[in-house]
């Protein structure tokens, strides 16, 4: 058994939202900027309550159906998403999304590698 990888949430925007009027250099600079949300809409209170940003208004925000939009609606400057770490990966690689800080919320979730090296006696 063999861990793949660790699932973290990141929040990620376009590059930029980094810059301009409301520039979002710290993490208390949310308060200024649309949230985007997942169906589940959970993950910001958590992520916000883990830094002590209690100011921060969760509810705020779009609610897509699922994550991809999401990160879509981030891509085109729509607000900061929290996302998963392997799903936003290629789109920050290529400069579309940016990590404006470096606070992430890590996830319980862990993927798991199971390869049966052998086969053995088998019972039938």
């Amino acid at each position: 058994m063999e861990k793949l990888y660790a699932e973290y949430l990141l929040p990620v925007c376009s590059p930029l939202l980094l810059t301009g009027e409301k520039p979002l250099k710290t993490p208390e600079d949310l308060a200024k900027h649309t949230l985007l949300h997942d169906a589940s809409r959970r993950d910001w209170q958590t992520y916000t309550r883990q830094l002590g940003l209690n100011h921060i208004n969760v509810q705020q925000g779009p609610i897509f159906s699922h994550s991809a939009m999401v990160l879509q609606a981030a891509i085109h400057g729509q607000g900061v998403a929290l996302a998963n770490n392997v799903m936003a990966q290629s789109e920050i690689e290529a400069g579309r999304l940016v990590c404006p800080f470096n606070d992430v919320l890590v996830s319980k979730n862990a993927f798991i590698w199971f390869v049966m090296t052998a086969r053995q006696h088998w019972v039938k």
